[in-house]
């Protein structure tokens, strides 16, 4: 079995933006190096076939790296605002409580570092366009201003009634958001997979309901009114990230490509 010295892909994942080494995931080293040689001597470096071959592996973190480094022509991107660790904490921690008040498996729960707002979702991007994707960001994030922004209260999209996900609401100057989204929209017409007009609804994510039943409505609308008028937070933004997410055995995986700061 050859080591990860010989390894392509763990070649790359020391090369990715924002790598700080293996650490805790160096019992993954091996076995990193024989997949991917593995994948590599097959020709076989599709998304699909990566995800499959790389749920091999016990940490969901070497799996990202294979999948991000092991040839797919195109990358799952988007542009996203991350709370500061103490906000994400308070958020995660409330969806736990709220999830104590559900019936068990109602929802898939966000873990803390993974909470953002999405700023824009840009779907598949073939790998060659990356660069151009970064300038734009580049180019967006100089022209705006850093600002205040809160995360308060709990809700629910599209309603309580039937809804598909739980959020934390997001106030301040929003408009610099929305700004930033539609230049954004002009300067990446025609590279970007998924075109999306929609007014922007800043929000952050906690939850996903995934087996919604009618006799869920009275204990989420109950659990919903507690959190009514919570603040978890103030924070200022003063960048947007480029993200990629990669789809594992375990769900999606994060990794920020590039961070733009505003006015730099």
């Amino acid at each position: 079995m050859r080591g990860t010295r010989a390894c392509p892909a763990a070649r790359g994942a020391r090369a990715l933006p924002g790598f700080r080494g293996w650490g805790a995931y160096a019992p993954s080293r091996l076995a990193v190096g024989a997949l991917a040689d593995r994948i590599f001597r097959s020709g076989n470096s599709d998304e699909s076939s990566l995800v499959r071959a790389a749920s091999q592996l016990d940490s969901a973190q070497a799996c990202h790296y294979v999948v991000a480094m092991a040839g797919p022509e195109k990358l799952r991107l988007f542009v996203a605002v991350f709370p500061p660790p103490e906000v994400a904490m308070r958020l995660a921690g409330a969806g736990q409580i709220v999830a104590r008040e559900l019936r068990p498996g109602l929802a898939n729960w966000t873990s803390a570092e993974q909470i953002h707002m999405t700023l824009k979702f840009l779907g598949a991007v073939e790998r060659t366009e990356q660069g151009r994707v970064e300038r734009a960001l580049e180019e967006v994030a100089a022209r705006a201003q850093p600002f205040p922004i809160q995360a308060r209260a709990l809700g629910c999209f599209p309603n309580e009634a039937r809804p598909r996900v739980i959020w934390a609401g997001m106030a301040g100057v929003l408009g610099i958001l929305e700004q930033a989204k539609n230049a954004l929209d002009s300067r990446l017409a025609g590279v970007v997979s998924v075109e999306d007009e929609r007014p922007l609804r800043p929000h952050l994510t906690i939850g996903r309901f995934k087996d919604w039943r009618a006799t869920d409505r009275e204990p989420l609308a109950l659990a919903m009114s507690r959190w009514a008028d919570t603040e978890f937070g103030t924070w200022t933004v003063d960048r947007l990230d480029l993200v990629q997410s990669a789809l594992g055995p375990a769900g999606s995986t994060y990794a920020v490509l590039k961070s733009c700061i505003f006015g730099a």
